[in-house]
């Protein structure tokens, strides 16, 4: 008889500190059921799926925490859009331009995020250059070449920038949920079989 690559030998004995009906055995993440797996094993066993989900979750929570720093970036960015509609002058631009360029900055190198958002910033710089137009006298005045539909349009596209986020974080938040689940029941499961393990003798002492 063998269980997920563990041999069982023939003259190893049912274990009295596992109860094979127990669900906690069959929630804890595939812990097998049967009772003929000696405790060192099942320690052993333990402890490796407790270290994986311990693993997994420090990467899960650290994705969670990443999708909050990218949620602030973004409404930072979107709020400084928000104070002009659009910009009326070199000043107004450089002032909201600078505020963009700080959210951005929040944000690490690799993050995808922030490539988004440069890649905006640079898309609003490119419209920055041709801001002057020729008025009927001859001179030059400020003038961003962007109505505001369109401009409220690309705020829009901040915004829903901020919205997908949120729906990935939402599933993320379910998987993190379920592995504490999980490793709530692995770590319910070591201490029922290590209180087992301390009253042995006086098991053993009651049946002499």
């Amino acid at each position: 008889m063998g269980h997920q690559g563990l041999s069982i030998s023939p003259n190893l004995q049912p274990n009295p500190f596992i109860d094979s009906s127990d669900p906690a055995c069959a929630a804890a993440g595939g812990i097998p059921e049967s009772p003929y797996l000696g405790v060192e094993e099942m320690m052993v066993l333990l402890s490796t799926r407790l270290g994986k989900l311990d693993d997994e979750v420090k990467t899960m929570m650290a994705e969670q925490q990443a999708r909050i720093n990218q949620r602030s970036a973004i409404k930072d960015f979107e709020n400084a859009m928000g104070k002009y509609q659009p910009p009326k002058s070199d000043a107004e631009y450089q002032a909201m331009h600078d505020e963009m360029q700080k959210a951005i900055d929040t944000l690490r190198d690799e993050d995808p995020i922030r490539r988004q958002l440069e890649a905006k910033l640079a898309y609003f710089d490119k419209k920055n250059e041709a801001r002057t137009k020729t008025t009927d006298d001859g001179s030059l005045s400020y003038y961003f070449p962007s109505s505001k539909d369109e401009w409220l349009a690309d705020k829009q596209s901040v915004a829903d920038m901020a919205d997908n986020l949120g729906d990935q974080s939402e599933i993320e938040m379910l998987k993190l949920q379920s592995h504490m689940t999980k490793r709530t029941t692995l770590v319910q499961l070591t201490t029922n079989i290590v209180q087992k393990l301390e009253a042995a003798p006086d098991m053993i002492a009651k049946n002499i």
